[in-house]
């Protein structure tokens, strides 16, 4: 058993500003007692939310948050196959209804990487997710 953790929940508990953080503390704190199993992040979530803390904070808070999924987590690689299926996902996605938001590109590798891995589920606080896959929240 294993859980993936999205960008948003690091951005979350590394941001005490954040409207999440809260949930993002617990959430981690639940995570950490080992009910879920392994702590993943893949390559892809680690450049989302390192240029996300770049652009909207500070280099500083970037480089935390980059070793902190680094030294926290095992990482998974965004591999060919899955590449491959993420945009396959991402251009059905488009195909919702004018009044649905989107997944990005990145969103689609983690819904393809945990579907593909086998990994129980992702830990967002993106209700998008919820078409795809199993979601803790």
């Amino acid at each position: 058993m294993s859980v993936l953790i999205d960008s948003g929940l690091w951005i979350a508990f590394y941001n005490n500003r954040d409207q999440y953080h809260e949930k993002a503390v617990a959430l981690m704190k639940e995570i950490n007692s080992g009910s879920y199993g392994a702590l993943l992040s893949s390559d892809y979530i680690l450049d989302e939310a390192v240029n996300y803390c770049l652009t909207k904070y500070s280099p500083e808070k970037s480089i935390f948050v980059g070793e902190a999924i680094l030294n926290t987590t095992d990482m998974i690689k965004i591999t060919p196959d899955i590449l491959t299926r993420s945009w396959e996902l991402f251009k059905a996605d488009k195909q919702n209804k004018p009044d649905e938001r989107f997944l990005s590109y990145t969103d689609c590798t983690s819904i393809m990487a945990a579907k593909m891995l086998g990994i129980s589920q992702i830990v967002t606080f993106d209700s998008r997710f919820r078409k795809y896959v199993k979601v803790l929240d």
